[in-house]
């Protein structure tokens, strides 16, 4: 599709609309056209949806994103049979059924260290791409400012006091929120990296 330049025709029949993308030689782009297509970007880009009302993207170029549909769409994400989540603009979504290592700040600048185990649920900040929340984690260190073991036992959430941090034991969050379009939802928030979660409220 090197060098061609698509456009969405609206079709109307018994009056029902549906929609396709042509070349400049009226050749379709899909054999059968579409329940639906947006603009998101004005680049020329779309998002479409077909007629089992399952959703893709397509670039300006006809390059179609994915190479299997989307079942739901939430602006700019898409979310696969899976489960998983699709960013769109280049997010990738939270990794599932792998352990991670992620930073939170707690009271009195301590930095607690995080595993979050493989069957942990987590998802992806909406505006931070390094940002997550899950709703369990192992504290595995407590450390300082400056990375060094603090020598506590245990330290205190910034945003909720009775929400305890203790060496060595796994903490468990009873309102996790997976709806990652909340961007202040319940669940324990942590960022990949130790600069950033020091940064927070900096």
């Amino acid at each position: 599709m090197e060098n061609k330049k698509y456009h969405w025709v609206k079709y109307t029949e018994n009056y029902k609309n549906s929609y396709n993308f042509v070349d400049n030689n009226e050749n379709k782009l899909f054999d059968e056209n579409l329940l639906m297509a947006f603009t998101w970007r004005c680049d020329g880009s779309y998002f479409i949806q077909n007629k089992n009302k399952e959703w893709n993207y397509i670039t300006a170029g006809g390059t179609v994103l994915l190479s299997e549909w989307a079942s739901e769409i939430r602006l700019p994400w898409m979310k696969m049979r899976d489960g998983s989540w699709i960013r769109v603009d280049g997010y990738t979504p939270a990794p599932q059924n792998k352990k991670m290592i992620g930073y939170k700040k707690c009271k009195d600048n301590l930095i607690v260290k995080l595993e979050i185990p493989e069957d942990a649920k987590r998802c992806l900040s909406l505006s931070d791409e390094n940002r997550y929340r899950c709703d369990k984690a192992k504290v595995i260190e407590i450390l300082d400012l400056n990375r060094q073991n603090s020598n506590k036992k245990q330290a205190v959430s910034i945003n909720d006091k009775d929400f305890i941090y203790k060496l060595g034991e796994m903490i468990v969050c009873d309102n996790y929120n997976d709806d990652f379009s909340f961007e202040c939802a319940g669940g324990i928030h942590f960022y990949l990296h130790f600069d950033e979660a020091a940064e927070y409220w900096n």
